[in-house]
């Protein structure tokens, strides 16, 4: 006998494609969007964004990176 059916996982590009309201949840510049691809934390920030907006994903980035540069 089989459970219920669990619901499928979204891929990175269907979260960011989501609507939050209509609002803006987060800006993050291409050269640092860069760096989080190449890091394979898409979906971390995806999250972060979502959850806390902005100030969440300053301090995900500021964790990973704690240089200003990024």
């Amino acid at each position: 006998m089989l459970g219920p059916a669990a619901e499928p996982e979204h891929s990175d590009e269907q979260l960011a494609a989501e609507d939050v309201d209509g609002k803006l949840a987060a800006v993050v510049p291409l050269p640092t969007w860069k760096g989080i691809r190449l890091a394979g934390l898409e979906h971390a920030v995806l999250v972060a964004a979502e959850l806390g907006g902005q100030a969440t994903v300053d301090v995900l980035l500021r964790q990973v990176w704690p240089s200003p540069n990024v």
